[in-house]
């Protein structure tokens, strides 16, 4: 396997104001160091009539940093085309918050970002309500796959992501525990995730396989990964575009809901 040294034209930050977006800000800013990109902060109103001219800009205050932010304002009666529409042809990592503040909110908060996901065609970077405040840091990043292959994509920004932080990368699945039938084809399973980071190994970066067990993959992915401070988790959405399917399966959901560092999704079909 080779893959293709990832780069990005710039980091897209979708504001909307509350306490919890203003949260990802700084993970922003420490990606956009990173890449050497530059940091472009969007806000997308969907109160307003939609409109194709340019976005209004304006100047605010970073309520904790204390400077002044410029935001682009874009009109669009949908808040993941609207974004979708900022970034499209930009080469964008966009990195942003997703909360729900109650359990009843979590079919808007499925809802809201899988609107993003379907209409931005490239990595998507969420902090989740549980995301670390503070300055922040990456020591590690947890790839974490299951029986179908990861996308090509997804490697390409793992790779990238551990040469431009200096960081390993552990390659992370969870099998079911060993009872009898259950235990057909886990040792091919096992084999795969080595393999993998075995691969990853070759592209110069520090990987090593991780096997996790149990009958609930997202509580054991949430419970590892948040076992060490400043974790990022990289895992692809659970559907390939069919309309009548969720993009962001109950894994990705659980992990984006309880992970206190943030969380990279990618769809398995942007080349499609």
């Amino acid at each position: 396997m080779t893959t293709v040294l990832r780069t990005y034209a710039e980091v897209a930050v979708p504001l909307d104001f509350s306490e919890q977006g203003w949260r990802v800000v700084p993970v922003a800013e420490h990606l956009g160091r990173a890449f050497a990109v530059p940091i472009r902060f969007l806000h997308v109103d969907t109160s307003s009539p939609w409109s194709d001219a340019d976005p209004a800009v304006l100047h605010l205050q970073h309520p904790s940093a204390h400077r002044s932010l410029d935001v682009e304002v874009i009109a669009d009666q949908d808040a993941g085309l609207g974004l979708g529409r900022a970034v499209v042809g930009r080469d964008a990592l966009v990195v942003m918050a997703a909360h729900a503040r109650v359990p009843a909110a979590d079919v808007f908060f499925q809802g809201h970002l899988e609107s993003i996901l379907r209409s931005v065609d490239g990595p998507v970077v969420v902090g989740g309500p549980r995301l670390q405040r503070g300055r922040a840091k990456v020591s590690r990043i947890i790839l974490c796959v299951d029986a179908d292959a990861p996308p090509t994509e997804l490697l390409d920004d793992v790779v990238a992501w551990s040469q431009a932080l200096s960081v390993p990368v552990e390659v992370l699945t969870v099998l079911p525990d060993k009872h009898g039938d259950l235990d057909d084809g886990i040792p091919e399973q096992e084999s795969r995730v080595s393999l993998l980071a075995e691969q990853l190994g070759k592209e110069g970066i520090h990987c090593s396989p991780v096997v996790l067990r149990g009958l609930r993959p997202g509580h054991e992915i949430v419970q590892y990964v948040n076992a060490r401070s400043h974790t990022v988790t990289a895992l692809a959405t659970h559907a390939r575009s069919m309309p009548a399917r969720a993009l962001l399966g109950s894994v990705a959901l659980k992990v984006v809901r309880q992970a206190t560092g943030p969380v990279l999704l990618r769809r398995r079909d942007t080349r499609s």
